[in-house]
């Protein structure tokens, strides 16, 4: 479903990006905070499109050494590194959560349309935290080919 979210969002910013330009150039008349809001959207275009990548397996693999080795080292090399990934999406997760309180009681917005921050910045921390989902079924799946024979 965030794949779908993020596509709109995609689309969104293709047609205000474009908008803006033709109405700076022809019109001298640009659009009042779309560098903004195109700010907003890439945040949640990259933070919703990390959990569909991890499902569809997409992410950059260097697998020169490791393709080389029997299978089950490389599930258990896979389980690891699965492991420490889900432990670094943890913490940023966590990060951008207590973030998110501190965007809240500050009242931190933006310049030009006075637009919140916390909005934006919980809508990255749920992106991460659906990955960390990822991550862990990942995890869970080179274990089990790391156990069996």
């Amino acid at each position: 479903m965030l794949h779908y979210v993020g596509a709109g969002i995609l689309a969104v910013m293709m047609l205000l990006t474009a908008a803006d330009v033709a109405l700076r150039y022809c019109f001298n008349r640009p659009i009042m905070g779309s560098y903004e809001l195109t700010g907003f959207m890439m945040a949640l275009l990259i933070s919703f499109g990390l959990a569909y990548c991890g499902v569809k397996k997409g992410h950059v693999v260097v697998d020169l050494a490791i393709s080389r080795l029997p299978q089950r080292t490389q599930a258990i090399i896979g389980s690891i590194t699965c492991l420490f990934s889900l432990v670094l999406l943890s913490l940023i997760t966590w990060q951008c959560v207590i973030y998110v309180k501190l965007q809240f009681y500050s009242n931190y917005s933006s310049t030009v349309l006075l637009i919140p921050f916390f909005p934006f910045v919980g809508a990255v921390a749920f992106g991460i935290g659906i990955f960390c989902l990822v991550v862990l079924r990942d995890f869970f799946d080179f274990l089990s080919q790391a156990v069996q024979k």
